[in-house]
């Protein structure tokens, strides 16, 4: 099992690289969604999905985080994890 610490340094690690800069509700959204999948053997789509409506942004019409940009951000750390 994928610990918490790897999914977080592997996540900074990707953000880093693509300088890419999150609001708070993201990061917190995208490691849930990630701990989800690798830990509590959620699929992608509902970890993904489930996290959007949990966490909150003011960049939406509806206030929920855009599921398409979360997809994305765990779709590629999944792939630095080799997941």
């Amino acid at each position: 099992m994928i610990s918490n610490d790897e999914i977080y340094i592997t996540m900074t690690n990707y953000l880093k690289e693509k300088r890419i800069y999150l609001e708070k509700s993201y990061f917190s959204g995208i490691i849930k969604a990630l701990g989800m999948i690798l830990q509590e053997n959620e699929g992608f789509n509902y970890s993904c999905e489930l996290c959007s409506l949990l966490y909150h942004t003011d960049g939406t019409k509806d206030g929920h985080l855009d599921d398409k940009i979360l997809k994305k951000h765990v779709r590629e750390i999944l792939k630095k994890l080799k997941y």
